[in-house]
């Protein structure tokens, strides 16, 4: 048998536990998740899986084989969703504001220093997902004035680099907080 050691590398990147099947939610412990079994079948070991010890949940972590990825690194999630989700080798990334990590809500600083922030977060819950720019597949990105789209464009392609994924610039009338933007994504986790 196949232990979850296996299917996900033995790198500490703070992913909780999820279940599907008409439940998602995090299991008990706040520790950092190391291990993700796959199919209920799959692992025999009893890895601690949601930090706790012994099963862990992974009972019904393993119906949906995704975890949660959270990390202090980044604007906390402030809502009933979680920063990212890591399902196989693909990170989807929840939309992004421009808030520090310390809570702290841009809303009011130039459109620039909002996307700086913006990107910085992402950065960090890729990082915490363990992939990176450079592995992102599609970006998405809400923006309130189609006047800010060569600024966003300019840092943006400054802070990605030279890797060029598929990508979504939409103008909307508002966003929460009164944000200039947010910015959803979705990435390949290097194997």
């Amino acid at each position: 048998r196949r232990h979850c050691h296996d299917m996900v590398p033995s790198v500490e990147r703070g992913l909780l536990p999820v279940a599907a099947a008409g439940f998602v939610g995090v299991l008990a412990g706040v520790a950092a998740t190391r291990y993700l079994c796959g199919p209920r079948d799959a692992c025999s070991c009893s890895c601690a899986v949601s930090g706790n010890g012994g099963n862990g949940g992974r009972d019904l972590a393993a119906r949906a084989n995704c975890a949660i990825v959270t990390t202090s690194q980044a604007a906390p999630a402030q809502g009933h969703y979680s920063q990212a989700i890591v399902n196989g080798n693909e990170c989807f990334v929840s939309g992004l504001l421009p808030i520090r990590p310390n809570g702290k809500k841009l809303a009011t600083r130039p459109f620039a220093e909002q996307v700086v922030q913006v990107l910085a977060n992402l950065e960090a819950v890729l990082s915490a997902a363990g992939t990176g720019f450079d592995h992102l597949i599609s970006v998405r990105v809400y923006i309130t004035s189609v006047d800010d789209w060569p600024e966003f464009n300019k840092i943006y392609s400054e802070t990605i680099g030279t890797h060029e994924p598929a990508r979504a610039v939409v103008p909307v009338p508002e966003l929460h907080y009164g944000f200039k933007l947010e910015l959803e994504a979705i990435a390949a986790i290097p194997r």
